[in-house]
């Protein structure tokens, strides 16, 4: 069976049904897991009859061209442009394109997330194809049109059942093969390597996945002078992975085609890469409808109008963005990505079904259709009040009631047959144009039961005019407001009357404000300056009295109430500039919101402002830098230096010079270290047969005269991995029980359950001790609204934790976990893309927020984990280091100063006869050799008082034995 995972930044896996209060999800395995694909895994067809290239330069090292995907590479949090291979069987992710190194030497830590290279590494160690000996083959691959390769789909294959992700597309995919590598000095060295590495993206979402021949890995451990092999990767900005070999013996690291799945006989880890989607920066959603209130908008305007009901809570109105990001004096700041949105305040609510948004706030219902048109009503005094908003591409395609959009008033009043009636006409005529419009059958408000006579004629106002002296009271309020006055009459209401002014002068004043622009913003869409200087752009307006202030205080900027705008740039923090040009007058604003690009380059002539990139959340964009042929990095800040790419370990790098000598006993340049030797010298020497016991690995050792020399687990110190008794790691037995805690989250974002599941899954993949597992359940929990009306959302989640005998895990998991946890979500860093994923920011949480739902004490772990090896082993528990193997030895097993052996049988003491002398206690020892493969062992345990037994044993070639003699 294959294992699968669900990879947190994505949504692999994840249901939602946003109508039901309690979401589940499924089981998914650790971010960035290293997983075997399953039996059968074998290298992608390679090589020139496969339609590769081939690079290999016959030096020390050599790295290949950049490759630059058409959409970006995802890795960590970030968006790579470029990367490059090495011939040291890495795939490097540079900050520039001058900071070129094949950095041959591993790093003796293995990937931390933080390392200074953003690298992927299927084999990292210092290889050598300058004697002829061995190829790369690379092939990249471009499918963002569904074009079809056949190792593009075998790699789509294995990353859809790996990762449960039916869905995965490659769109991009780079395949590099390393061909009969050998080790560094390759004419001394022994065996050559064979492997593969695939990266494919989809544009959000990244793998890796390596591949081993089988039997095609040969390096010679006993030849590897410097760091040991690394395999996994690195993103540089906080993510990592090791391979599983990491933790295993040297042996086994340089043989990952048999012990990362032996039973298939061919090996393929799987990594996924990116946790954060690619950032992508669409322009302002227009959100519908506009010119809501019964107001036309106004054609070819770049801004729209508010719906005069709909107010903020705080007094602000909740506007619409618009092409021009101009905006009503209520309306909000367009942002970059953003949508306003209104809140669900009491008394409001949305309604969602398909091709029909229908909301309410207050008494006010609003129906928009497919996102453009639009009819609101509001029930004032039992009567119900509708207006209409259309798009401006409606214009002349309206006809009805509500007249014709063509902004020509002398045709309004046109009547199905084409004929029209002049706006000043009388009610009675105005009544027969209404008429004509009369729907047969059921309208928009339902059909109706009790029809309309067909000789029906309303009151009209003049006739209410004539008998009004009885009524002078009521329509005293009225001002002459005719509407005022007829619903006042004719009803014998006077509320009614003056809801149906309050009204009229709503509309009016609309209309007032919709036959009228906002100031113009002219001036430069596009601010380019460089770090430290000041860059002046002058802003003007059509109108006269308009005044221009800053939408946000940004601390570089300085805007004068003339358009006169100065930048002054001093740091890359994110920002978004937007001008507003105010007209006093009508009281209209506009809004710009220009593109602001910053040079940070060391030099202004190495800017490149046609080549940018976002900075954070914001609209501010950094050039990039093109360095000269000296200097390299982001911002072409670091000169170039023999000492920037790292030397061998041990050997000290001299600034303007270079590395210093190999260590003793080794040969080379200070960067590439070997021990002196020739591949001829050993070349018929071999390993006598079971030389090495305990699965210890011989070799044959070119420094000490071609013998036989082994290398031991751990727990052995002699050079036979025979005499063990040194302190090591368990081995677990049984997989523990999980350490489960349960959660009690809020917060503001009407975030997904995708999202919040990769928002606790980031938060706690990050804890000092990195245990996390995975979240196993998020469940959204319905509450009531709080008296704020703001959206919070609560959910309840289930985390899992793995228990590991090594290190403070246990300590950490058994009596920290709880208070870190409540530490991590009270410092969170709000980090916002396009989308959430896993930057969801919650509400701080205390220890109430957090329980225990399953743990386990140390007595219970003991049984979990198991000290293979050697009887006799004690397992040993503390709090800073874990479950540790503890020899007896090491802890005075043997009295009187007898000296402690840990033999296959157990530990065993070997015993010095102590007797006063002249000048205190002396000494003395006496052998007997045994030349017939025996060996006389004393018996399990001696107090070394004169007593002694032997037992014999055919343990190794010869033994000394110390016969304990009597006091003279």
């Amino acid at each position: 069976m294959l294992p699968t995972v669900s990879a947190l930044s994505g949504r692999e896996g994840l249901t939602e049904d946003r109508d039901t209060a309690s979401e589940s999800l499924p089981k998914a395995g650790p971010a960035a897991a290293l997983l075997c694909p399953g039996p059968g895994a074998s290298l992608l067809p390679h090589g020139a009859g496969a339609g590769d290239l081939e690079l290999v330069r016959r030096a020390v090292d050599f790295t290949s061209p950049l490759f630059r995907p058409a959409a970006g590479f995802p890795l960590g949090s970030s968006l790579r442009d470029a990367l490059y291979f090495t011939d040291n069987g890495q795939i490097i992710f540079p900050e520039s394109d001058y900071q070129i190194f094949s950095y041959p030497n591993p790093l003796p830590t293995g990937f931390t997330g933080w390392d200074p290279v953003a690298l992927v590494a299927p084999f990292w160690d210092d290889a050598d194809f300058s004697t002829g000996q061995g190829t790369i083959f690379y092939q990249e691959y471009e499918t963002l049109y569904g074009e079809h390769s056949l190792p593009v789909l075998q790699a789509e294959s294995w990353i859809r059942k790996i990762t449960n992700n039916g869905g995965f597309k490659a769109r991009w995919t780079l395949k590099v093969t390393w061909v009969n590598a050998h080790a560094y000095p390759a004419q001394w060295t022994l065996g050559s390597n064979t492997y593969q590495a695939i990266l494919s993206t989809d544009g959000s979402r990244s793998y890796a996945l390596f591949l081993y021949q089988s039997g095609g890995m040969q390096w010679d451990v006993a030849q590897r002078s410097g760091n040991l092999v690394l395999m996994g990767f690195s993103s540089g900005d906080g993510y990592f992975e090791n391979s599983p070999l990491m933790s295993q013996p040297v042996w086994e690291k340089y043989r990952p085609d048999r012990f990362l799945n032996s039973s298939s006989g061919k090996s393929a880890t799987l990594s996924h890469l990116s946790w954060s989607q690619a950032l992508v920066w669409p322009p302002c959603t227009v959100q519908p409808p506009t010119g809501l209130g019964g107001m036309w908008h106004r054609p070819g305007s770049s801004w729209y109008l508010l719906h005069p009901w709909i107010q903020h809570r705080a007094g602000e109105g909740e506007g619409w963005c618009g092409p021009g990001r101009a905006r009503v004096p209520w309306g909000p700041r367009c942002r970059p990505g953003s949508s306003p949105r209104p809140p669900d305040a009491p008394g409001q609510g949305t309604f969602n079904a398909t091709g029909v948004l229908l909301s309410r706030n207050g008494s006010v219902v609003s129906a928009s259709f497919d996102g453009w048109a639009a009819v609101s009503v509001i029930a004032l005094s039992n009567i119900l009040h509708a207006s209409a908003s259309l798009p401006p591409e409606y214009q002349n395609r309206t006809e009805g009631l509500l007249g014709v959009w063509n902004n020509n008033p002398e045709d309004d009043f046109r009547m199905p047959n084409g004929s029209t009636i002049p706006p000043g006409s009388s009610e009675e005529m105005l009544f027969h144009y209404g008429m004509t419009w009369q729907i047969n059958g059921t309208g928009l408000l339902g059909k109706r039961n009790d029809q309309l006579p067909s000789n029906f004629t309303p009151v009209f106002y003049s006739q209410l005019q004539k008998n009004s002296s009885w009524a002078e009271d009521l329509i005293s309020n009225c001002h002459g407001d005719s509407s005022c006055i007829y619903d006042t009459l004719a009803l014998r209401n006077a509320s009614i009357g003056f809801h149906m002014r309050a009204i009229s002068k709503t509309y009016k004043q609309v209309n007032a404000t919709l036959n009228q622009y906002p100031p113009s913003i002219n001036g430069g869409r596009v601010v380019e300056a460089y770090k430290g200087q000041t860059t002046l752009i002058q802003y003007t307006s059509n109108a006269e009295d308009a005044t221009f202030t800053l939408g946000d205080n940004c601390t570089d900027f300085k805007l004068f109430e003339n358009g006169t705008l100065l930048w002054t740039p001093k740091s890359l923090e994110p920002f978004t500039l937007e001008i507003l040009a105010r007209s006093a007058k009508i009281g209209l604003v506009s809004a710009l919101q220009p593109r602001t690009v910053v040079c940070h380059c060391s030099a202004e002539s190495q800017c490149l402002y046609n080549h940018t990139s976002r900075a954070g959340n914001s609209s501010l964009e950094v050039a990039g830098c093109k360095c000269d042929g000296r200097t390299f990095g982001r911002y072409c800040e670091r000169s170039k230096d023999a000492c920037e790419e790292p030397c061998f370990p041990s050997v000290r790098c001299i600034p303007g010079k270079g590395c210093e000598a190999c260590p003793p006993h080794l040969t080379g340049d200070g960067r590439h270290c070997a021990a002196p030797g020739s591949s001829f010298l050993c070349r018929n020497q071999s390993c006598p047969v079971n030389y090495c016991y305990n699965q210890g690995h011989c070799y044959i050792s070119q420094t000490l005269g071609c013998q036989p020399t082994c290398t031991c687990p751990p727990a052995f110190t002699d050079s036979l991995c025979f005499l063990a008794g040194n302190n090591f790691s368990p081995t677990v037995h049984l997989e523990p029980p999980l350490r489960v805690i349960q959660l009690l989250l809020s917060e503001e974002e009407n975030a997904s359950m995708a999202e919040v599941n990769a928002s606790v899954a980031y938060i706690l993949g990050t804890l000092d001790m990195r245990a996390f597992l995975r979240n196993s359940q998020v469940n959204r929990i319905n509450s009531p609204a709080p008296a704020s009306g703001s959206p919070i959302q609560h959910w309840m989640v289930i985390s899992e934790f793995q228990y590991r005998p090594w290190g403070p895990v246990i300590n950490f998991l058994n009596n920290q976990l709880l208070a870190a946890v409540v530490e991590a979500f009270l410092h969170q860093v709000p980090r916002r893309s396009e989308e959430s994923r896993n930057h969801v920011v919650f509400q701080p949480i205390s220890r109430e927020d957090v329980w225990d739902v399953t743990a386990l004490n140390v007595s219970t772990l003991k049984a979990y984990f198991k000290c293979s090896g050697y009887k006799g082993y004690d397992l040993v528990y503390s709090p800073q280091s874990g479950f540790t193997c503890v020899s007896p030895c090491s802890r005075g097993y043997c009295d009187h100063g007898g000296q402690c052996q840990h033999l296959p049988s157990g530990p065993r003491c070997r015993c010095i006869g102590l007797w006063p002398g002249g000048h205190g206690f002396q000494s003395q020892t006496f052998f007997i050799f045994n030349f017939l493969r025996r060996s006389v062992i004393p018996s399990p345990r001696l107090e070394c008082s004169g007593a002694f037994s032997l037992t014999a044993t055919s343990a190794s070639r010869v033994h000394a034995i110390l016969l304990p003699q009597p006091p003279e």
